[in-house]
């Protein structure tokens, strides 16, 4: 499994050829929080729970590559990325073809998804979608995720460190919650086959560190919008999620938070801002 700095050097060489390209995409996964984490430390920034109570970075060995709306409707936006992938020498994976891609040399895989694909400018099922008509040079497919919500205009600039690479857009967090939420409901269920206790302890960390990780003026504007969506179907399970599993002291989410390695290390008082920060975000709205 490669390690971090792997993925990271595999983001950065394919966002800049991406972006020479005139191609902006948005990074997510394991990967967009290492990164978040790292500048918000390194600079100081001041944020809803202090730096000092984060739990440790998390290595990842993929690239999450989310493709925004107006990209995935724009077939020569969209084989572009294609075109960008055969370049670096990419190959699709057995197992998800034409949505999932391997390093030739590093093994670095890349996952190509998007956010809610319902729209008739669009082609293709729950697996994989792609914009409607002739297809330009070799097969690229998305892979959907409902829960990425506002994924394009929610989405976070990071400078780059190193001037030969460009800037970094992440998955902002109402993005990230709503991936994070469902991702930890699906993987929590004993007896499910979807069930992880591994994934779900990974999920529950993700959480805390996303919610501490917010500025006071990111807090406000999530909380507007997550107001404004709570119509939509997978916030407010999202919100249900919320209320089931992190509210009580006893409940399961907080048991896979602190069963985690990093979890245990978190001081009580971070935990419980926590707790009333995601409630505050994501309430469960009636009528």
């Amino acid at each position: 499994m490669p390690e971090t700095t792997e993925p990271l050097a595999a983001w950065q060489v394919l966002n800049r050829c991406l972006r020479e390209k005139e191609v902006k995409v948005v990074l997510g996964g394991g990967l967009g929080l290492y990164m978040l984490q790292a500048h918000r430390s390194i600079h100081q920034v001041r944020t809803l729970i202090p730096a000092d109570a984060w739990p440790q970075q998390r290595a990842t060995s993929d690239v999450d590559v989310f493709l925004p709306f107006s990209l995935l409707v724009d077939t020569a936006q969209f084989g572009k990325v294609r075109l960008a992938l055969s370049e670096l020498g990419y190959e699709p994976s057995v197992e998800n073809k034409f949505w999932q891609f391997i390093g030739t040399e590093s093994g670095v895989y890349v996952d190509i998804l998007t956010g809610p694909a319902n729209d008739p400018r669009v082609k293709g099922d729950s697996r994989r979608v792609r914009p409607k008509g002739p297809k330009l040079g070799e097969d690229l497919h998305a892979h959907p995720t409902p829960e990425a919500l506002a994924l394009e205009a929610e989405a976070v600039e990071l400078p780059s460190a190193d001037s030969t690479f460009p800037p970094t857009l992440i998955a902002g967090p109402l993005s990230y919650l709503l991936m994070k939420l469902h991702t930890y409901s699906d993987r929590s269920k004993p007896g499910d086959r979807r069930y992880d206790r591994e994934k779900t302890e990974e999920q529950a960390i993700d959480l805390f560190r996303i919610v501490a990780m917010m500025t006071r003026e990111e807090f406000g504007r999530v909380r507007a919008r997550f107001a404004e969506l709570s119509h939509e179907p997978v916030v407010a399970s999202g919100a249900g999620i919320v209320k089931s599993a992190f509210q009580a002291t006893d409940s399961a989410g907080l048991a896979a938070l602190r069963a985690h390695p990093s979890g245990s290390f978190i001081p009580e008082d971070a935990v419980q801002s926590f707790i009333d920060n995601l409630a505050d975000l994501l309430p469960v709205r009636t009528g």
